[in-house]
């Protein structure tokens, strides 16, 4: 119900990848998407990228709800980077200007072959592979983590009352 207009701006060195944008924003907007094989000025390089990288701005501030998605062909993408992709380990994330760091988005293979995302904002996102699964998800919150940590310290402390009354 929202006007968008979308001005794309691709680099030559970039591979032709198949990528998706859903915006519902709660104003009319300008989107200004550059996608480039290396990060803007200013930005580090990610390590295990798929030398995809992808900014976009819109012209005002404002509050919206959007999904990303790019189409992941495993095989292509090993042969392309000249290694073994890891599909499974794929994720999306966006460069947090303010920490100046990469920052891991929950992600999602969809039944279509996409790596897909939701997110409330745009910056410069990539997607690349994720060395450590132990990593915390975005989508997991602080709660949790400390409610964990008070059931584990709960469980520990009965169990060491229980060897101390044998």
């Amino acid at each position: 119900t929202r006007a968008c207009v979308m001005n794309i701006t691709i680099d030559p060195e970039v591979r032709n990848r198949i990528v998706g944008v859903t915006v519902e924003p709660n104003q009319s907007m300008v989107l200004t998407m550059n996608v480039s094989g290396s990060p803007p000025q200013g930005e580090a390089v990610m390590e295990r990228t798929l030398n995809f990288y992808m900014e976009l701005e819109p012209n005002t501030e404002l509050q919206l709800q959007a999904q990303l998605r790019l189409h992941i062909n495993q095989t292509e993408l090993s042969t392309e980077l000249g290694r073994e992709v890891n599909a499974s380990r794929l994720t999306w994330m966006y460069w947090n200007q303010t920490q100046s760091e990469w920052v891991p988005v929950e992600s999602y293979m969809n039944q279509n072959g996409y790596l897909v995302c939701n997110t409330d904002h745009f910056s410069t996102w990539t997607v690349a592979e994720v060395e450590s699964p132990e990593e915390v998800p975005e989508g997991m919150h602080v709660y949790t983590v400390v409610t964990l940590a008070v059931i584990v310290t709960a469980v520990a402390t009965v169990m060491k009352r229980k060897k101390t009354q044998i």
